[in-house]
């Protein structure tokens, strides 16, 4: 990626709505990054970063600097959406993630094709999955339990059939699990760097 250059840091931006990402419970970002393998990569500011997770074509992600214990992994690889089956790509990714640090999110969502995706690993272990493809009109996954959070979304408490997630329900949910990545604004962390590069853990679908 040699058009990529150190850029000056900035506070955090927004981001979410036509994106992917993974939340992994870690205020350490260099651990997250030597976990992943990442290789190829440049420091970059959260704006320059935010930028290039939406600009490339690359199955390249931005490692954030850690905001309140999280630690962002953002970019559509991070779902693997190409893939013809982005749910277990993300539950292969998740299972690993958490094993090593605890907790770890998978967000996704795309209001073109009205795809609309969140899981939660703990310890290893899927304890819950949701996935929407609107253009298909297709629940692909809805494993688990709800948690608190989705109790509180009103098109779970009605049939099945009228069911209509959006992609403000992805943010919902990120906000009660962790955080939700649309109302970041440059007060809400350090103006610190980030990493954008590619993954080079063998077997891991990011």
């Amino acid at each position: 990626m040699p058009w990529l250059r150190k850029t000056r840091p900035t506070g955090p931006v927004p981001f979410g709505y036509k994106m992917a990402w993974i939340a992994v419970r870690c205020d350490r970002p260099a651990e997250v990054g030597e976990f992943l393998q990442l290789n190829s990569g440049c420091e970059l500011s959260w704006t320059a970063g935010i930028e290039a997770a939406y600009g490339s074509q690359e199955q390249a992600v931005f490692l954030s600097p850690a905001i309140r214990g999280w630690t962002f992994v953002v970019g559509w690889s991070a779902a693997a959406i190409a893939d013809p089956q982005p749910n277990k790509s993300f539950r292969n990714s998740l299972d690993r993630i958490s094993q090593r640090f605890g907790e770890a999110q998978g967000f996704a969502t795309h209001r073109v094709s009205e795809y609309h995706h969140w899981m939660l690993a703990k310890a290893g272990e899927i304890v819950r999955s949701f996935e929407y493809a609107g253009d298909q009109g297709e629940f692909l996954d809805d494993f688990g339990p709800l948690t608190e959070v989705e109790r509180s979304i009103p098109f779970f408490h009605r049939p099945k059939d009228e069911w209509r997630p959006d992609e403000d329900d992805v943010m919902r949910v990120a906000a009660g699990w962790s955080l939700d990545p649309t109302a970041l604004t440059p007060e809400s962390g350090a103006a610190e760097p980030g990493l954008f590069g590619v993954i080079g853990l063998s077997g891991l679908h990011l």
